[in-house]
């Protein structure tokens, strides 16, 4: 039990899920239609359980919060002829203080370690010489050992040892972020994929891939034949539905003036594109139609409400400085305070 703990200890590094836990969480009224739309294939990709499902989009158009999204349904979704499965993933990040999340070794060891958590019985077999070693040391009574660390090349082996072994039926799918994020050459972390979705021809495991990266050249060349979506393509809708739910005066504005109408659901999304998506693109979106909203009730024509919205800045801290300076100083400070709560609710 010792060497077991020991293993799983020195494949555990700092800030391991830090960036999976600085996303923020989807709206609950977005992203359902990874799942519920056919057309996407992604259901369809889960369910044949193997290969590899590609998620590509501008910066800050949602790749992150897509995949965070996955992690509670997707397991339930998956192939049933297997009886042992696990989602296990990593999400790179260059902007780390950990060198290890943005390299081929961070990779590695957090998925080796969450799968290695899950199915200890592998862990003999996976890294044998460490396992070993270790256990050597411990009957022997030894001082704890000073073990070296992971190399990018026992590392694999592992994964290899996992997939090759013949005792326990496993299907893994692994969802990786960021691949864009990754330190090295791009076309290194393809290869090293590439050669994770194949075991020997007689394997009890099965591997896929869901991957996500911005639309670089060697990622399209490596993964535009396989099922993939752009997330920009696909959240505009999400955002006019929020928008429409919130606000249903502007379901009465389509009927009223269905071109203008339109032209201003355009622009709200045009500008709203620029915004990571996430909360913060909802909390924008709220404020904007509010203030489109006050201006239906002032009884402003169609034309000065388009000059309104053509007037509001895409940033949300823009968006904010503008709504404080139109504000009578005296109540600057109060509207400031209350603005900063919103934010943070």
């Amino acid at each position: 039990m010792l060497t077991v703990v020991a293993i799983l200890a020195q494949l555990e590094f700092s800030g391991m899920t830090d960036r999976y836990e600085d996303i923020a969480e989807a709206h609950k009224q977005t992203l359902q239609w990874i799942y519920e739309r056919p057309d996407l294939k992604f259901v369809e990709w889960l369910e044949a359980g193997t290969g590899v499902f590609w998620i590509t989009g501008k910066a800050g158009s949602g790749k992150s919060t897509l995949m965070k999204y996955q992690y509670p349904r997707t397991t339930e979704m998956l192939p049933k002829d297997i009886p042992n499965t696990l989602v296990a993933g990593f999400f790179f990040h260059d902007r780390g203080f950990n060198p290890l999340l943005k390299s081929q070794k961070g990779l590695f060891r957090a998925i080796m370690h969450d799968i290695l958590s899950k199915f200890k019985q592998l862990i003999p077999a996976a890294p044998p010489k460490r396992f070993s070693s270790i256990e050597a040391n411990l009957r022997s009574n030894a001082a704890y050992p000073r073990i070296s660390d992971w190399t990018p090349e026992e590392l694999k082996a592992g994964f290899k040892a996992v997939v090759c072994q013949r005792h326990l039926p496993l299907h893994l799918c692994l969802l990786i972020d960021g691949l864009d994020e990754f330190s090295g050459d791009h076309q290194i972390i393809i290869d090293t994929l590439s050669e994770l979705l194949y075991g020997p021809d007689n394997s009890v495991v099965r591997v896929q891939l869901c991957l996500s990266s911005r639309q670089l050249i060697k990622f399209e060349k490596a993964y535009l034949d396989y099922p993939h979506l752009r997330v920009q393509d696909l959240t505009a809708d999400d955002i006019k539905s929020y928008a429409e739910s919130k606000f249903p005066e502007l379901s009465q504005l389509m009927i009223r003036d269905p071109n203008t109408s339109k032209q201003i659901t355009k622009e709200i999304l045009q500008k709203a594109e620029g915004i990571c998506f996430c909360l913060l693109v909802f909390l924008w979106v709220t404020l904007v139609v509010k203030s489109l909203v006050e201006s239906l009730e002032n009884d402003d024509d169609l034309g000065t409400l388009q000059r309104r919205l053509s007037a509001l800045p895409a940033g949300l801290q823009e968006l904010y400085a503008c709504m404080i300076s139109s504000i009578e100083p005296f109540y600057r400070d109060t509207a400031a305070r209350t603005i900063q709560i919103v934010g943070l609710a």
